[in-house]
């Protein structure tokens, strides 16, 4: 069954984006002039749209810096950008770089996942979406490394939605060590 969206849920994700793609000062001087009833009621695009740019500019600096990891380098203090981004943000970074994977070199596999592993220290993240995501990565590259902390993060979560591709890319990098996790998590 589908559900509208109400009126407050649209206001707080219109701010929670605004917030997210501004800085401080700039997303509360737009905030100031949302006008509601033109921007709810008034046909056609909103004078917002007009005077603003809501295009996120972190995205496509996600995939740029995703597409440098990929060949190789590794930028310095990229640690600082992942870390100065939000949740969504690292999770379009980690998936760009999860949609491409087969552009890494095979020479350069073990070096991107521990550059990633090690330099942005993600065994260790207490985000459930970006953990997933990340193992995913790891696995999928074939990096036993990845086997354990995978396991306890598979320990402490109990969605279908993180536990079905990871079980599944556990299972085709080591199969009995999936079954052990499994059972032992039963």
């Amino acid at each position: 069954m589908t559900k509208s969206v109400t009126f407050l849920e649209f206001k707080n994700l219109f701010e929670a984006e605004v917030q997210d793609i501004f800085n401080k000062e700039k997303a509360e001087e737009i905030m100031k002039q949302v006008n509601w009833d033109d921007l709810l009621f008034k046909p056609g695009h909103s004078e917002l749209s007009n005077l603003y740019d809501f295009s996120n500019v972190l995205i496509d600096e996600a995939k740029s810096y995703a597409k440098s990891i990929i060949n190789g380098q590794f930028p310095d203090k990229f640690n600082e950008v992942f870390y100065g981004w939000n949740n969504k943000i690292r999770l379009v970074f980690l998936n760009f770089i999860h949609d491409d994977l087969s552009s890494i070199q095979n020479n350069n596999i073990e070096g991107v996942y521990l550059n990633l592993r090690d330099k942005l220290n993600l065994n260790q993240g207490n985000n459930a979406e970006v953990m997933n995501i990340w193992f995913q990565i790891g696995l999928k590259l074939k990096q036993k490394s990845a086997i354990e902390p995978c396991g306890i993060f598979l320990s402490s979560v109990g969605r279908i939605r993180y536990l079905s591709p990871l079980y599944k890319d556990l299972h085709n990098l080591d199969k009995e060590q999936t079954i052990e996790i499994f059972k032992s998590h039963k």
